[in-house]
C-alpha cells in the first residue's frame, strides 16, 4: 500500500498493530482521540512507520499516561500534542517524549478547550 497520510477519529483509538501492516510508506499521521481511548498506544508506532515525518495527536480524555520509555520516532520532524483544559498530567514526563523524537524540528503542545 502506498499510503503516505493517515487521519483517524474516534472515541477509541486505533491498535498501533492495525497501522503497522502494509503502510511503511507513512509519513503523516493524525490521530484525535475521545475519553475512552489511550494515547499512550500511538508511542509505540515508531517500529512499524519508519518513514513518519509528522505525527499529530489530539486527546479529549481526563488524562494522559505517557511510558517511560517510548520507541525512537528517527524521522519524525514534526510533533504537535493537544490536551484538554482539565487533564491530569505531569508534564516532566514530556522529557520522555522529546528524547523520543531526535530529528524534531517543529514542537507543539497546546492545552485547551478542544472538543471533537
Amino acid at each position: 500500500m502506498n499510503l503516505v497520510r493517515f487521519e483517524h477519529s474516534s472515541y477509541f483509538l486505533v491498535k498501533h498493530s492495525f497501522l503497522g501492516v502494509g503502510v511503511p510508506k507513512l509519513e503523516e499521521a493524525y490521530f484525535t482521540v475521545g475519553p475512552d481511548g489511550d494515547v499512550q498506544d500511538i508511542f509505540h508506532l515508531a517500529k512499524d512507520l519508519p518513514n513518519l515525518r509528522v505525527l499529530y495527536v489530539l486527546d479529549n480524555g481526563d488524562s494522559v499516561c505517557i511510558p517511560k520509555s517510548i520507541a525512537i520516532f528517527s524521522k519524525v520532524e514534526m510533533l504537535e500534542l493537544n490536551f484538554p483544559l482539565e487533564i491530569k498530567f505531569d508534564f516532566l514526563e514530556m522529557i520522555a517524549i522529546l528524547r523520543a523524537f531526535p530529528l524534531l524540528q517543529k514542537f507543539y503542545l497546546a492545552v485547551s478547550d478542544v472538543l471533537f
